[in-house]
């Protein structure tokens, strides 16, 4: 196929929308012509290297403090003091890019969260035909070396060329993040960079799913089985999907962890509990097709937040009404200025807790969840329902609150949703990260249970058949979350 001469043109809107459809016709963007990432091109940049004899470095995702992220890695964080990036030439004599075949004792987990990103670039190895889309051929640290690699990763329908340099973090002369058993192959270590330039940081990739890291290196599309409630036909659903050559994968609750013999460690820079054994899984055969499946919804489950038991008023205990009526007022109604002052009053006293107070809009959200009978106002078993949802919503918050910081980083964000039932894709997740966070990306008490209360009202209002193969056709951008 003759290549699609790559042309600058400068437009904007509808106009842009067209060139990229011209040239996605054309071919662009498939596996064997992938999108130059940020237009930076493998081939002239290492020539250009090669010709003046320099080495590359990447300005598009340079060796500085800023490509390590923005809070926990953030620049002036404790946890990237005495970080050093190096190239592999400086750490050891003789650097390798794949030794005798890539294999999956090349990935070692380091200091960041990622065990997901990196189960599933342990299944690649498993399958070289996979494996060499993703990490093309042809890259040493001896042929033609340059200081620069490129790997191919999809993202939003089309494959990407992604370009790096070989600088790499390090503390005390050793790798900070991914290594190889051996500390002397190196191509586990530069994928990640490449996966954490298109994410904007390695920060980015603390959390998330297996499934996501498949995704991004095959382009095919995945679906999402609760062993605790497996369909009946589960085994047979494997052996086509292993029969079809797709990838398999699996994961545990962090939530559950311990109950069960684990050892305390730090796990994705925090104090936590860390399992010793593995979570990611590949079952290759011959065939390049990946299992084909309808597009997913957002979540893969629909049941309510911590279902319980809604009291009749004679079933509520008599010291709550009592309280209720001093809340209340004369009228036995509690409005949504009321509520917002009732709330305000209540979670100043939780001093570990980091939050500006409720809005009016929130409490007008709950207020709408809760009110059965429509008067904008909630009376005694309505007001109960709300006290005993937002003391769960609180325990959940401390649980999940891992650093004990008064309020969640996205990672702890995501296992927090999971945990109240709603398991949602990357974009949804980022979406709600980017309504519901201050400007540190921290996510506060108030706005935690905002976007549950807005969570719970979709899943009320626009209910999906669990057992629905086209569940979740809903568009995320028509509900404002």
């Amino acid at each position: 196929m003759a290549e699609v001469p790559v042309v600058p043109v400068y437009c904007t809107g509808v106009s842009a929308q067209v060139q990229r459809e011209r040239a996605k016709a054309l071919g662009l963007g498939r596996h064997e012509q992938a999108v130059r990432y940020q237009g930076q091109d493998f081939a002239a940049l290492r020539d250009a290297c090669l010709r003046s004899g320099t080495l590359f470095r990447d300005d598009a995702f340079p060796p500085a403090p800023s490509s390590l992220g923005f809070k926990e890695l953030g620049p002036g964080s404790s946890k990237t003091r005495g970080v050093q990036w190096m190239r592999p030439t400086e750490l050891c004599s003789r650097p390798q890019f794949i030794v005798d075949g890539a294999t999956r004792t090349d990935i070692c987990q380091g200091a960041l969260g990622d065990c997901w990103l990196l189960a599933a670039i342990a299944s690649l190895t498993l399958n070289e035909t996979i494996l060499h889309r993703v990490v093309p051929h042809g890259q040493s640290f001896q042929h033609q070396y340059a200081g620069i690699f490129h790997f191919q990763i999809w993202q939003f329908g089309e494959w990407l060329d992604v370009v790096v340099d070989d600088y790499l973090p390090t503390k005390d002369g050793k790798l900070l993040f991914v290594h190889s058993a051996e500390g002397t192959e190196f191509w586990s270590a530069l994928l990640e960079k490449a996966y954490a330039k298109v994410n904007g940081c390695y920060e980015a990739l603390s959390g998330g799913s297996t499934s996501e890291g498949f995704e991004d290196f095959t382009g095919g599309v995945t679906e999402w089985y609760d062993l605790r409630k497996p369909p009946r036909d589960l085994y047979q659903i494997i052996l086509k999907a292993l029969e079809r050559g797709s990838l398999l994968g699996c994961s545990i609750d962090v939530s559950l962890l311990p109950r069960f013999g684990v050892k305390k460690g730090v796990f994705g820079g925090r104090r936590g509990e860390r399992c010793r054994n593995g979570v990611g899984f590949l079952f290759p055969r011959r065939s390049r097709t990946m299992l084909s499946l309808p597009p997913l919804d957002p979540w893969t489950q629909n049941r309510p937040f911590f279902p319980q038991k809604v009291l009749s008023e004679g079933e509520i205990d008599a010291n709550f009404k009592q309280l209720f009526k001093q809340l209340a007022g004369p009228d036995m109604e509690i409005s949504v200025t009321e509520l917002q002052t009732i709330l305000n009053r209540i979670i100043s006293k939780h001093k570990d807790l980091r939050t500006k107070g409720f809005s009016i809009e929130s409490c007008r959200s709950m207020v709408n969840l809760m009110d059965k009978d429509g008067n904008g106002k909630l009376g005694l078993v309505e007001f109960n329902v709300l006290w005993n949802r937002i003391r769960n919503y609180l325990a959940v918050f401390r649980k999940f609150d891992l650093d004990k910081s008064g309020s969640m980083s996205a990672y702890e964000m995501r296992m927090a949703l999971e945990a109240a039932g709603y398991k949602l894709n990357k974009k949804l997740h980022e979406l709600i990260i980017t309504r519901y966070a201050e400007p540190d990306l921290a996510i506060d008490f108030d706005n935690f249970v905002c976007c549950l209360v807005r969570l719970e009202t979709m899943f009320r209002e626009r209910p999906f058949p669990a057992k629905n193969p086209r569940f979740g056709q809903l568009a995320p951008q028509n509900n404002r979350i």
